[in-house]
């Protein structure tokens, strides 16, 4: 997920405030981060159907036992619809936390941590040339 890479790559503070600290960007991140786990979670539903996740047409969704709640008309897919089974949404969504983890850890502790200081200590500033 973009949000995801979004969130790591703020976690430096050398020109603005630390990810956690930083309220309007971690509210915006909370809310956003919710609303696509809503949307990829939730059994159909009309948002879910406003944006074509989990959702196909009335007589596709009631053969899966769904309410047909605002359903649209025509579908583009062979099946009708692209509702995955519930288990599968889980399995995606702990996966994208999982991406998270992974991209906060690795940029935290390798590119601004163990990473940041093998690099002073091979290239100290002193030292570096510039060429124009």
């Amino acid at each position: 997920m973009i949000l995801n890479a979004a969130y790591a790559f703020s976690l430096g503070r050398t020109f603005r405030r630390g990810a956690l600290t930083n309220i309007p960007f971690l509210t915006t991140f909370t809310l956003l981060f919710t609303f696509l786990s809503f949307l990829l979670l939730a059994d159909p539903n009309p948002i879910s159907c406003l944006f074509r996740v989990n959702c196909g047409t009335k007589e596709a969704l009631a053969a899966l036992g769904y309410s047909t709640i605002a359903a649209p008309i025509e579908y583009h897919s062979a099946l009708g619809h692209n509702v995955l089974p519930r288990d599968f949404r889980w399995k995606v969504w702990a996966l994208a936390v999982a991406n998270l983890g992974a991209l906060v850890g690795f940029e935290a502790c390798g590119v601004l941590g163990v990473v940041r200081e093998w690099a002073r200590r091979k290239w100290p500033a002193e030292k570096v040339v510039y060429r124009v």
